[in-house]
């Protein structure tokens, strides 16, 4: 298989979009509106509710406080929950952009007209990337045990693994400052677990990177995973340099959603701000909000058609490739 070209398939998802029947912009304007507007609403009621929750103090107020954190939790959740089959929306209007097709607002709706797929294909990815954290933890503590970096961590566990100590002793042991200690001496175990984890992860996405592009063409959940992965054999290189000639719109998004913080960064910083905490949380993410909307309309329909374009090429090409003939002259054939 020939090299993948991005450039060459942006020139074409150019070319395409300028003849979509419903202005790609519009699409991609109200799917980030949407998705960031819930952010905004979820930040600004939280903003209210934990501002309501420490104005109601004393005994009296318990019953209120539960009830106002839980209403935080269940938005947060809500939201976490419905973004997913919102995002998928996104990726059905860039295969019809790609295929010449007519896409509409309406289209952004697939996600959740599909949600059993989509659920299963959030809960199958998500279990399996579960897996590989435990499982590569299992082994990151077992290399960090027989490595020298564990011996901080042991004399500070020294007293307690003595055997000798009561129950006061250890919780007089058992401090702010010892809980910092074997958090900071942990250190080495978790960038062990963060550089086995990044060298089996992500091959792993990158094989699954097609899932959502092979579950709008009508496949399950399981299937869209395994079609993924058939299509991606051997060729996850080349998906990788599609994302590398996109590197400056992945770092102008990194940036933008940064801005977010701004507020907590300049104070660390010593800048102080004109205006209260509050306040200036809710300013940057205004702006953050008003960068990403902006640059996405502008750049996100060409993006995400040349990766539907991407996904087509590697389609074809798979379907197109003849069956291997079993070799001649071995007994198992003919079992």
């Amino acid at each position: 298989m020939q090299p993948i070209d991005p450039s060459a398939f942006k020139r074409r998802a150019d070319e395409t979009l300028q003849d979509a029947a419903y202005d790609p912009k519009k699409i991609v304007l109200l799917h980030t509106c949407v998705a960031l507007g819930s952010s905004l609403l979820v930040t600004l009621v939280n903003l209210l509710l934990s501002r309501q929750i420490a104005d109601t103090g004393g005994l009296a107020g318990m019953g209120l406080r539960s009830v106002l954190a839980t209403t935080q939790s269940v938005l947060e959740f809500v939201v976490m929950v419905i973004l997913p089959f919102w995002e998928v929306g996104i990726i059905f209007a860039a295969l019809r952009w790609a295929r010449k097709e007519e896409a509409g607002p309406r289209t952004l709706l697939q996600g959740f007209l599909r949600f059993r797929s989509v659920l299963g294909l959030n809960l199958l990815r998500g279990l399996l990337f579960l897996f590989l954290g435990v499982t590569i933890f299992y082994f990151s503590f077992a290399i960090f045990m027989l490595t020298p970096l564990a011996d901080p961590l042991m004399e500070l566990l020294e007293p307690i693994a003595s055997g000798t100590m009561t129950s006061q002793d250890m919780e007089s042991l058992l401090t702010p400052e010892l809980l910092e200690s074997m958090r900071t001496v942990c250190l080495p175990m978790i960038g062990i677990w963060a550089v086995l984890y990044a060298i089996v992860a992500i091959p792993v996405f990158y094989r699954l990177r097609f899932a959502e592009y092979a579950m709008a063409d009508g496949a399950g959940a399981i299937k869209s995973l395994l079609l993924s992965l058939h299509m991606t054999k051997k060729k996850s290189l080349r998906l990788f340099r599609v994302d590398l000639y996109f590197w400056w719109y992945y770092l102008v998004l990194v940036l933008l959603s940064a801005v977010s913080f701004a507020d907590v960064i300049l104070t660390k910083l010593g800048i102080v701000l004109p205006f209260s905490g509050d306040a200036g949380s809710v300013v940057f993410c205004l702006l953050a909000i008003a960068g990403q909307v902006a640059f996405c309309c502008r750049y996100q329909p060409s993006v995400s058609t040349t990766y539907a374009l991407t996904y087509e090429e590697f389609r074809q090409k798979q379907s197109a490739t003849p069956p291997q003939p079993k070799p001649a002259n071995v007994p198992w054939n003919t079992c």
